[in-house]
Formats: structure tokens, C-alpha cells, sequence
């Protein structure tokens, strides 16, 4: 999986929101590779990527921003 040189907007793409959901719900990078049908590595690479996107200090970090980020959506 290719990563992009975009700047942190503080937003995810689809994808990203997606693996994060399911990261948060609790499945495995196996489970949510296997879903996907991608391997464990772009599961990691696209977690890595929300993680900056999101301007997070880590991945508890951007799960806690993801889950307010939608919540106001709605």
C-alpha cells in the first residue's frame, strides 16, 4: 500500500475510518486483514496513517479523536 505526502488535516479517509472502527471494536489486524482482504501489514500501515492523519500521539490516541470525530457527525 502506497502512502501518501498529504499533510495531517485532522480527518480519515474511509479506509482509515473503517480499520480504526474495527481495530477499536476489538478484532485482531488478522481479523480485520482478513475482512478486507488485505494483509496484516497494510491493516498496520493504514492504522499508522489515521494515527497522523488524526495528529494523534498514538493509536489509543486516534481511536479516542475517531470515536468524538463521529460522534459529532451524528
Amino acid at each position: 500500500m502506497r502512502q501518501s505526502s498529504e499533510t495531517n488535516t485532522g480527518f480519515l479517509n474511509i479506509l482509515q475510518s473503517k480499520v480504526l472502527g474495527m481495530y477499536s471494536d476489538g478484532l485482531s489486524y488478522e481479523d480485520i486483514g482478513a475482512e478486507l482482504s488485505l494483509s496484516e501489514h497494510s491493516i498496520a500501515l493504514i492504522l499508522q496513517s489515521a494515527v497522523k492523519s488524526l495528529n494523534a500521539k498514538n493509536l489509543n490516541h486516534a481511536i479516542v479523536l475517531g470515536h468524538k470525530f463521529t460522534s459529532k457527525r451524528h
